[in-house]
Order: C-alpha cells, then sequence, then structure tokens
C-alpha cells in the first residue's frame, strides 16, 4: 500500500496541470475500469501473488478519490 500510494502521488504530480475535478474523475474512470477486467495480471503465478493486493490498492485509491470529491466513488 505504501508503494501504490507513492505511485498514485507521482501520477497526480504527472497531471499536476490538470484541476482537480477533472483529475478525480478521468482517474477514477480508469480505475473502475482496471477493476472491472476478469484480471490485472496475464500470467497465474502473478494472479495468485499480486491480485489480491493490486484489486485492494486500486479500491483504495478509488475511494479516495471519491472522498476528496465529498461523494462516494463506487468500486467497480
Amino acid at each position: 500500500p505504501d508503494r501504490y500510494a507513492a505511485y498514485a502521488a507521482a501520477v497526480r504530480e504527472e497531471y499536476a496541470a490538470v484541476p482537480d475535478e477533472a483529475f478525480r474523475a478521468g482517474r477514477a474512470e480508469i480505475l473502475r475500469g482496471l477493476l472491472a477486467l476478469p484480471a490485472l495480471y496475464r500470467t497465474a503465478p502473478a494472479r495468485v501473488r499480486w491480485e489480491a493486493a493490486a484489486r485492494h490498492n486500486v479500491g483504495t485509491e478509488l475511494m479516495l478519490l471519491g472522498s476528496a470529491s465529498g461523494g462516494a466513488a463506487p468500486p467497480g
């Protein structure tokens, strides 16, 4: 979670010119798309090792994006 939080912060920094509301909406759309996938990883060993944690991290970011906008962003 700490490394993912650092990654998410770096993504926001990369898009610093984008207003907060637009960033949250666009990022949430991307995250919902990822969560809608049947799997985030192509190989079975990667899915076993990282899928649950990755989905948790993405879901947490999505929830935080919703909290930042004053509303709940539904996961998936």
